[in-house]
């Protein structure tokens, strides 16, 4: 099973489990390459993500921007739980959730590399009685040097994607747009 080189853009409101801007659930069998979500998504229950709600497959070089709000536990920007691997993501949005959130990832059972979130969007996004902000990349896990929170500024431009420690450590070569996409 595979996406690729897909997107989705526009509103989500789900009264389900599982929510995300892509894909609710992603199987060991499924892989999401270079594909995005443009759009706010609003849930009633729990696994809200901006990509996929639940991942046990393979995600690379794909984005979420928008805000997400979860009127339960377990909202990200990425996926909300991921037993997979995740690679070379970003999210970009403000990120609300009654119970455990964060920037990208709550639950990291899996693998992930270089993923990035919006660190500018939380921090100037206002509080909401009973809702909790991200405070990191992956939910109680202090960010690391590949898995973290960076300004908007740092994220966006034409020096966003390189080595330094304020930049996407992503190849840029799949983040160029193609011919006849």
């Amino acid at each position: 099973h595979m996406i690729e080189q897909s997107y989705h853009q526009g509103n989500i409101s789900s009264k389900g489990q599982m929510t995300g801007g892509l894909v609710g659930y992603n199987a060991i069998s499924g892989f999401i390459i270079s594909s995005f979500n443009h759009g706010d998504i609003k849930s009633l229950d729990i696994y809200t993500a901006g990509l996929v709600g639940y991942n046990e497959g393979y995600i690379k070089n794909s984005y979420h921007v928008g805000d997400i709000k979860s009127e339960q536990t377990y909202a990200s920007g990425i996926a909300a739980v991921n037993t997979g691997v995740i690679l070379d993501v970003f999210s970009a949005g403000k990120i609300y959730g009654k119970g455990h959130v964060a920037g990208a990832v709550v639950e990291n059972q899996g693998s992930i590399e270089n993923v990035y979130y919006d660190v500018t969007k939380i921090e100037e996004s206002q509080s909401i009685a009973s809702y909790n902000k991200p405070e990191s990349a992956v939910h109680g896990i202090v960010d690391t040097q590949r898995e973290k929170g960076l300004t908007h500024e740092q994220m966006t431009g034409l020096y966003s994607i390189g080595t330094y420690e304020h930049q996407l450590y992503f190849n840029v070569e799949d983040w160029i747009e193609k011919e006849g996409y």
